[in-house]
């Protein structure tokens, strides 16, 4: 597996230039037309009245650009900390040297004083000032970032789940993830998630080339977020279903998978109603082109005496299949005695 930012860390905490990069790179250009094309097709999906296999479309563009988004965030802060650690360790050795060249024995007597400033850093008040300088400075830039779109989700590692829930079959909450990983230099951690997003099937392959977003400063990467802000909310504005928050840290993008084990949980001794619920519902969202999982839940819901839900599935299922002679039987059981046997 390619490492993209390995070797770049450093490098991208130094380059703090004054002027943010306005211009849209060729791997940005690509990615959005990329995304874009996801988009169209969920319009027409949603123009021919199908809102579920449009939502499938809408947020596979839209977990792309909020993972992207979420990274620069990561990203930033790295970076961030790291400039400003820097900047504090170069002004107490600059107070070294001052003190160093300075006659101090009036104060420490015969006193190696030099040595017992390698020993005290935070003696030194320069240093301690700048510090307080940097810090808020810093807070000032965090202020503006959150103001101008860099307010994505900060919980630690929770905010990949976030981006998740707006495509179970999007690779690139763990691609990005990943790519934040080997940008702090955490390898192990970085190939697997790299691993599981070439694994996902509709994952593009090496159409993206990222690694130039090691070379951009911190004003860079807030230019970057902001541009992308707009596509994300384009993106986001358009789904019909409500975001689905799937807990488990697991792969999810085979549906048979999901509805195997929701099988499982409910085969078992004392059935998992709540799990099995949860899987079949992931299912559907996975794969909303197969009605089987659609009926899987109108019958689970049947069982489980909710009504409204069975209903729903139900007349969603026969929608996806209008000549299916048991699905029609199933509707008109449901409509004469309120319920679907298995």
């Amino acid at each position: 597996m390619k490492k993209l930012f390995l070797a770049f860390v450093l490098a991208l905490a130094a380059c703090l230039p004054s002027a943010a990069q306005q211009s849209a790179s060729p791997t940005e250009q690509s990615f959005l037309e990329f995304t874009d094309g996801l988009y169209k097709l969920g319009q027409e999906w949603a123009e021919a009245g199908f809102d579920r296999q449009a939502d499938w479309f809408y947020g596979q563009a839209a977990a792309a650009v909020a993972s992207w988004r979420t990274a620069l965030v990561l990203m930033y802060d790295q970076a961030r900390e790291m400039a400003q650690r820097k900047a504090t360790d170069a002004s107490i050795e600059e107070a070294k040297k001052k003190a160093a060249d300075e006659d101090l024995s009036f104060l420490f007597g015969d006193t190696d004083y030099t040595a017992l400033l390698n020993g005290l850093q935070n003696f030194a008040s320069s240093a301690e000032k700048l510090a307080k300088k940097v810090e808020k400075v810093a807070d000032k830039v965090e202020d503006k970032a959150e103001e101008i779109g860099m307010d994505v989700f900060r919980l630690k590692e929770q905010q990949w789940y976030a981006m998740r829930d707006l495509s179970l079959v999007s690779p690139f909450p763990d691609y990005f993830r990943g790519l934040v990983y080997d940008y702090k230099g955490e390898a192990a951690e970085a190939l697997t998630y790299y691993s599981r997003a070439t694994s996902n099937p509709y994952f593009p392959g090496a159409a993206f080339d990222f690694s130039y977003l090691a070379q951009l400063s911190l004003s860079d990467l807030v230019a970057l977020s902001t541009r992308l802000k707009a596509y994300q909310l384009k993106y986001e504005g358009s789904m019909t279903f409500k975001r689905f928050h799937f807990e488990k840290d697991v792969p999810t993008w085979d549906a048979d998978a999901l509805a195997r084990k929701a099988a499982d949980l409910l085969s078992q001794e004392n059935p998992d109603n709540a799990a099995a619920q949860d899987y079949l519902e992931a299912a559907v969202r996975v794969n909303p082109f197969d009605v089987k999982y659609v009926y899987f839940c109108a019958l689970l819901y049947s069982k489980l005496g909710d009504g409204v839900a069975t209903a729903r599935y139900l007349n969603e299922a026969l929608k996806m299949d209008p000549d299916n002679a048991a699905l029609q039987n199933s509707v008109s059981k449901w409509n004469s005695n309120k319920e679907v046997k298995l």
